[in-house]
């Protein structure tokens, strides 16, 4: 073994001196196999989060049918893979300098990357939160390399100092390059944007008349500027002497490029219905998904493919492993064609099948969407401070603005038209309008392909996000309603883009010291953990998945009419009053037997239901837009069944979660005869729930009238009676405190709940005997009284 060797693995080392030179380069190979086979999964998790870069336009402004939109972002990345070939030159010499590294060491600071990419990349997937790639790969190297070149450091009494195998200069005007993008995107988005809503205003249509082709023709000529002549220098299918050409000529292209589609887009549009700003928005796909393929391939293959570069030099050499130095991967290294048009073929694959990219899509989405609706974050004091400080501020510059001026840019950021369009749209109504859509398309390209050009690997997440964050600030869509919101969820995005970075740092610098004192046993063991980490999580998102979707399918819209919304109320109510049932006795059950573990499963399943019922009532609204006059009332009695079944299901939580506390702080169980008495009046509700489901299902006025007087009269009494056996109880010593709240506690939210079911089929009843009537049907809350 050389002496200056810097420390990895005597197993690895001294592999030479145990087994001939054949196997050896077979070992070596299989590792290089491996290499490729997490690479074809990283192209798997990582298309899967990166297609929200350039789908969420042409998804979110329904510029056309799935369909439509996947295949021409297919196209685009198909392109875009041939034009990675100058990005590949980032893995191999871009974060770290390999001429002094030895080909052992290459060879497992590359495993390292990729396990730890696949990992965390699937992770993101599986939570639905964009990440970057390009960050995590950039950390994943830097990490990696730091980890070997400390044991080399340490251990080697020859070593170069630290900073010298690190290419510092190169990893420091990435990372810069990154950050710095994160502010020109969010700026180019939210100024452009402005702009073209003022020139265009969100009624649009008349104006497009006029200026739709200039538009469009400016538009093309920026894709064709930045997509051919910037990134035909990577190009591996273009010759020197095509690429000198279009050097050479870029202003002729440019007028030629600006001129035509000009000409063609207003003779095309004055004489046919064509749709100008769909046809830039699908040419911005295929531009975007184009630019994805063009500077993102290198997170995916250009690892594994250094690999293969660093085993060509190892077998051309002959020379021992630890002992060859990687000096052959700091020159240019070709890359086939065919390898990154078989990575592009991965890649639209996984568009056409990934269920984890919709996910992902869709928390973008929810971020930038004009209308105001369910927000997947809470509000912070952060976003709270920085929009009430805009508020201010917005007020300041209205106030010292001209009143014409601000009369006309009120004109044309009025989102009547939008609205308007969109409410009779009703679950087909897009997220946002073709303009957003197109200014976010273009302005992402045109950053991305600069960064191409530049061979700077800008993370396609950071500026197609900041993009559409900024364009949507433009825009309007972060009112005073949801903007607090928006920028929490913002700001949790961003924060996921540090962790990535800490996390692909940290995980990669701890498996690469792990490979170099484990050897290849090590690698094995990692690799079957990678295996069974992808498998949990596939199944975790599979599940989510389906209760995502049963969701979805209990709010999903129709035609509603006052009998639909009936019967989706009653639909409804049925549901929750069948989980509520659920709930209790798996509670009552789990207390009694004093079962943890039951009731940890128990409040898991009550989780699931709570949100469940905190989308209805969020949802609820939006039935009154399809609503006439003469459904009204039902529309009020859907409106308020939404809100008691929310309520009664905070009801349930009361029962649910101090049972599972009481157990798990192993306070004294209750008494035989308390089980008795709850589970007493826990059938008494089982058979109320059932009753109001039959007497809805088959109104009798009787039956009804019944159900809400003697009844729930009965229901009381023997509460009351259980109430007063308590307070004997607890008179006679027979118990302590805790066991007096949790019995009493779990009498109170059972009367809370017959009374909420009370109302519900009052309300109902008010309904039906009275369909146009102006009464309330509902009753505040805090008013609920035996």
């Amino acid at each position: 073994m050389p002496n200056n060797y810097g420390g990895i693995c005597q197993g690895a080392m001294y592999i030479g001196q145990r087994i001939n030179r054949t196997d050896m380069e077979t070992l070596y190979l299989a590792l290089v196999v491996i290499l490729f086979l997490l690479a074809f999964s990283d192209l798997i998790v990582g298309v899967s989060n990166d297609a929200v870069n350039f789908l969420n336009s042409a998804i979110g402004a329904k510029a056309g049918s799935l369909k439509t939109i996947m295949t021409v972002a297919a196209l685009g990345v198909l392109a875009g893979a041939t034009f990675s070939g100058g990005m590949m030159e980032v893995a191999r010499k871009g974060i770290f300098n390999p001429q002094y590294f030895y080909f052992s060491e290459i060879i497992f600071l590359f495993l390292a990357v990729m396990i730890t990419d696949v990992i965390l990349l699937d992770a993101f997937n599986t939570f639905g939160l964009p990440t970057s790639t390009t960050v995590s790969i950039v950390f994943e190297l830097l990490g990696a390399a730091v980890a070997i070149a400390l044991i080399k450091v340490y251990t080697d009494p020859n070593a170069l100092p630290l900073y010298e195998y690190i290419n510092s200069a190169k990893a420091l005007a990435i990372i810069s390059g990154i950050l710095l993008s994160v502010v020109i995107a969010f700026s180019s988005g939210m100024i452009i944007q402005y702009l073209s809503r003022a020139l265009f205003s969100f009624d649009y249509e008349k104006r497009l008349h006029y200026f739709g082709a200039p538009w469009g023709g400016m538009a093309i000529a920026a894709i064709t500027y930045f997509m051919l002549i910037k990134g035909a220098k990577g190009a591996t299918f273009m010759t020197d002497s095509v690429q000198d050409y279009i050097a050479h000529h870029t202003g002729t292209i440019m007028i030629v490029s600006f001129i035509g589609s000009t000409a063609v887009l207003w003779v095309v549009n004055r004489f046919t219905q064509f749709d100008i700003l769909k046809f830039i928005v699908l040419i911005g796909t295929f531009a975007l998904a184009m630019a994805f393929a063009g500077n993102d391939l290198v997170n995916f293959i250009g690892v594994p493919l250094a690999g293969f570069n660093s085993y060509e030099i190892f077998v051309a050499t002959g020379g021992d492993p630890g002992g060859l130095l990687m000096d052959g991967l700091a020159g240019k290294v070709p890359t086939p064609t065919i390898l990154l048009l078989l990575a592009g073929v991965v890649m639209v694959v996984t568009l056409w099948t990934s269920k984890k990219a919709r996910s992902v899509v869709k928390t973008s989405l929810d971020l930038g969407r004009q209308d105001v609706g369910e927000e997947r974050f809470a509000s912070s004091f952060l976003s709270r401070s920085i929009v009430r400080g805009a508020v201010t501020m917005s007020t300041y510059v209205g106030n010292i603005m001209p009143d014409a001026v601000k009369d006309r840019l009120n004109r044309q950021f009025d989102e009547a038209a939008f609205t308007k369009k969109t409410a009779a749209m009703g679950k087909d109504a897009p997220a946002f309008d073709m303009l957003r859509a197109s200014v976010t398309l273009i302005a992402s390209s045109i950053l991305i392909a600069i960064g191409t050009a530049l061979k700077l690997p800008l993370s396609t997440t950071y500026v197609t996000f900041m993009v559409f964050m900024g364009a949507s600030l433009a825009d309007g869509a972060w009112g005073r309603e949801s903007a607090v919101y928006r920028v929490t969820g913002m700001f949790s995005v961003i924060g996921g883009w540090f962790f990535t970075a800490l996390s692909a740092f940290t995980m990669a610098f701890v498996i690469a010291l792990i490979f170099s004192f484990g050897g290849f046993a090590a690698v094995l063991v990692l690799l079957v953990i990678t295996a069974f980490v992808i498998y949990r999580t596939h199944k975790y998102h599979g599940q989510r998945m389906e209760e995502q979707l049963e969701m979805d399918k209990s709010l999903e819209e129709e035609v509603l009419t006052q009998e639909t919304i009936l019967n989706r109320g009653v639909q409804n109510l049925s549901d929750a009053f069948g989980q509520f049932e659920n709930l209790l006795d798996d509670s009552l059950q789990g207390l009694a037997s004093e079962d943890l573990s039951s009731l940890n499963k128990t409040v898991k399943k009550f989780d699931k239901l709570y949100k469940r019922t905190r989308n209805i009532r969020q949802k609820a609204s939006k039935a009154l837009d399809q609503l006439g006059e003469e459904d009204l009332q039902a529309g009020h009695f859907y409106i308020i069944l939404s809100d008691y079944l929310h309520e009664m299901t905070k009801n349930v939580r009361q029962i649910v979660v101090p049972s599972q506390n009481h157990v798990g702080n192993n306070h004294k169980p209750l008494l035989a005869v308390q089980i008795e008495e709850l589970s007493t009046v826990n059938t008494n509700l089982k058979e109320r729930f059932k009753a109001i489901i039959d007497a809805m299902n088959d109104y009798e006025p009787e039956k009804m009238e019944k159900l809400t007087g003697q009844n729930l009269a009965a229901f009381f009494k023997a509460i009351r009676a259980f109430r007063k056996n308590q307070i004997k109880r607890i008179q006679n010593k027979e118990v302590g405190t805790r066991n007096s709240t949790l019995f009493l506690n779990h009498l109170v939210e059972y009367r809370n709940l017959a009374l909420f079911s009370n109302r519900i089929a009052k309300i109902y009843e008010d309904m039906i005997m009275d369909p146009d009537g102006e009464g309330e049907g509902g009753m505040p809350q805090g008013t609920i009284t035996e």
